[in-house]
């Protein structure tokens, strides 16, 4: 355990260090000691996901190289640490009391990951690419068809792990300290506007959101988004102070580190240039600033965000590959698997009706029928209503706050009356700024940034799953705490005790909810449980990984094509592709064209099949199963091996009961095959030569724990 804690604080020291590098570089001083380290942490982080991605590219993933992108900028933080820290007395108390909650979930990093899209692609990725040497480029639509800026920052701490063989601990802990300076970002950019007991409030139930506590540990990109996107208030608020080049670097960086960490924050592009007209417009900015600041906000983002999406492009043919893909003729994608992929999976994600009455009631949907739209375990919870009807009062507030001064909003450094009192009527000036207008400016911009990107996502996303609004809550805080202390200061005995207890009831039950999901970790590490017991009740379908895993290469034939078990992946040590039933480029499995898989397995290179055990026809076109039964019929497959396996309802409540399922690994025999003849007679497209869809693990000093 204290190794694991040793190397948190080394990777937190680590990162810290290279965003005061930049700090140091663009001349820009934070004078707040704790801001300045929440600041460097990710910026330091946005520095080694960009880096690392170019490192992969051209396949020079080792540990030498990740610390040459790393060290130099160290060092740089290092001789731009300034002499004068100003930390507050009582923000080091509020960093004990997040650190307090963030301990209950520090098990995660003990115990191997659980959770279901790490194990799929955040962590299972960075493992392969540490593994390659390099970046491995395989066409399955959405899920892992290019690297994400949090994922390579993953890869970084697993290839360096690899060198003092902690592989797997240091890419966990990198994770918690990322979870954890999160909620330090977002107490950074509340204690802005609010009293530091009231931002620390905020801090606490921020982390102590569902969709943060379930996945502590894990490489979720969402919550790194969060923190990202609390350094982007940081940065825009003293942008709108101080109209500097160096604000505008780091706005437009933090921006393209969005839109490179995942799809769906391309939605956030058109919104952050409406954000910054607004900026410009109310401050009067003249031609030659505007002209000047637009062109480094574009050429920093585009540097920044642009390389994943041209990498998708150059790979496949789309950018935003499969969207795109059938109108700009790539040859990976076609009509009909945009419709099966319609029908499976993007149907299913649009949880909600897409209307205006929905568009304002999603919020109390997402919290009280959350599983209908997967936010009962990894939403928002109760957070989201409250953010939002504070914000809305927030606005009230700050308008009355400027044309009545005397309901002025007693709040450092932008609520002293005195001040607030000496602006006189809005309306009079755009041009004479106070601390007020100035308060109000900022607000406003975060208030489009997460009011405009929630309209996109709500009316053009491919999902409706609530976490993909954490990215945004760090901006929809400010007006809420600001809301909620006008209110503190305005309220007597009785109307603080409601606020107090309705905050109390919502950290009670995070609390709860993050001692229920690490209970079973912390009886690993207690020694009440063995770790293959634990992956065995907590990961799902861990027996297939099990069952691969004991096969050797040569009873396999070649490489395993893991169809819909997408929680194995990272498990596995034996080469693998993944072909998930409704993202099929490769093994069109949805077509049931019997003929077509067969050749696509075999021109792939693929020996063998794993698959949970093939059960009667079932109605429908994407019964996977469909083909695996006919290739059985017909003799092409055989059964190698099978393993049985418990899948809980729940993880965390056994009693709500279990469910056996068989795996079984089917053997390709072409020898005997009577579809062998397609393979001969139909040419051998790009599509289908094997060179992209899987490269050979090679050892890079990587040692796993899989012991």
């Amino acid at each position: 355990m204290m190794e694991a804690v040793l190397l948190s604080l080394l990777w937190l020291l680590a990162l810290v260090l290279v965003g005061l590098g930049w700090l140091a570089v663009l001349r820009v001083r934070v004078e707040d000691g704790l801001e300045r380290v929440a600041l460097g942490f990710w910026l330091g982080f946005v520095h080694v996901g960009w880096l690392v991605m170019g490192i992969a590219y051209v396949g020079l993933l080792t540990p030498a190289w990740v610390a040459v992108v790393m060290g130099p900028w160290m060092l740089v933080g290092l001789v731009g640490i300034h002499k004068q820290w100003q930390v507050e007395r009582n923000a080091l108390w509020c960093l004990v009391v997040l650190a307090a909650v963030a301990v209950v979930s520090f098990a995660g990093v003990l115990v191997p990951p659980t959770e279901g899209d790490s194990l799929a692609y955040h962590f299972a990725l960075p493992k392969l690419y540490a593994e390659s040497g390099g970046l491995v480029f395989a066409p399955v639509a959405v899920t892992f068809a290019g690297p994400q800026l949090t994922q390579m920052v993953s890869t970084a701490a697993y290839v360096l792990g690899g060198a003092i063989h902690q592989s797997e601990t240091l890419m966990l802990a990198a994770s918690w300290v990322g979870t954890l300076m999160m909620a330090v970002m977002v107490l950074a950019l509340l204690r802005r506007f609010v009293a530091l007991p009231l931002a620390a409030v905020a801090a606490v139930l921020v982390l102590g959101m569902p969709c943060v506590t379930y996945a502590f540990a894990a490489g979720t990109t969402e919550l790194k988004q969060a923190g990202m996107m609390a350094a982007l208030g940081v940065v825009w608020a003293m942008y709108v102070q101080e109209r500097r080049i160096a604000f505008a670097v780091l706005v437009a960086a933090l921006v393209g580190a969005q839109v490179a960490s995942k799809m769906f924050m391309v939605f956030l592009l058109p919104v952050v240039v409406v954000a910054w007209g607004v900026h410009v417009v109310v401050q009067w900015w003249p031609w030659r600033d505007i002209l000047l600041h637009g062109f480094v906000l574009a050429a920093v983002g585009v540097v920044v965000g642009a390389p994943w999406y041209i990498s998708n492009w150059v790979m496949y043919g789309s950018p935003l590959f499969p969207a795109l893909a059938v109108q700009l003729g790539s040859s990976w994608w076609s009509d009909a698997m945009q419709q099966v992929m319609q029908w499976a999976y993007l149907d299913n994600e649009l949880m909600v009706g897409r209307d205006f009455l929905m568009l304002l009631g999603y919020p109390w949907v997402a919290t009280f029928m959350g599983a209908l739209v997967d936010s009962d375990r990894v939403g928002l919870g109760p957070f989201l209503p409250l953010l939002m009807m504070s914000g809305v009062g927030a606005v009230g507030a700050l308008v009355l706050s400027v044309l009545l001064p005397a309901y002025a909003p007693a709040s450092p450094p932008y609520g002293s009356r005195a001040e607030l009192r000496r602006v006189g009527d809005l309306l009079s000036s755009l041009r004479s700024l106070s601390k007020s207008s100035e308060l109000m400016l900022i607000v406003g911009i975060f208030g489009v940034v997460a009011v405009g990107y929630y309209g996109l996502w709500f009316w053009l996303g491919i999902s409706g799953r609530s976490r993909h609004l954490l990215p945004v809550v760090p901006l929809l805080a400010v007006p809420a705490v600001l809301a909620v202390q006008w209110v503190w200061a305005r309220v007597g005995l009785l109307g603080r005790g409601v606020l107090v207890s309705v905050v109390l009831s919502v950290v009670l039950v995070q609390v709860a909810m993050a001692v229920m999901l690490n209970t079973a970790a912390w009886q690993v590490v207690a020694g009440e449980q063995s770790r293959e017991e634990f992956l065995r009740g907590q990961a799902a379908h861990y027996a297939a990984a099990e069952l691969v895993n004991s096969l050797s290469p040569e009873e396999l034939g070649g490489r395993v094509l893991v169809v819909e078990l997408r929680n194995v992946l990272y498990f596995l040590q034996r080469p693998y592709f993944q072909n998930q039933l409704e993202y099929s480029v490769v093994v069109p499995v949805a077509f049931n064209d019997v003929a077509a898989v067969w050749r696509a397995l075999r021109v792939g290179g693929f020996g063998a099949w794993v698959s949970e055990e093939v059960g009667p026809p079932r109605e429908g076109a994407l019964d996977g199963h469909g083909v695996l039964r006919e290739l059985l019929a017909r003799g092409c497959v055989v059964e190698l091996a099978r393993n049985t396996g418990v899948q809980r309802a729940s993880r965390t409540m056994a009693s709500l009961g279990e469910v056996r399922r068989v795996y079984v690994v089917y053997k390709l025999v072409p020898d005997v095959c009577p579809l062998e003849a397609v393979v001969a007679e139909a040419p051998v497209t790009r599509l289908y030569r094997g060179a992209i869809p899987m490269v050979e693990p090679r050892a890079v000093g990587i040692q796993e724990r899989h012991e």
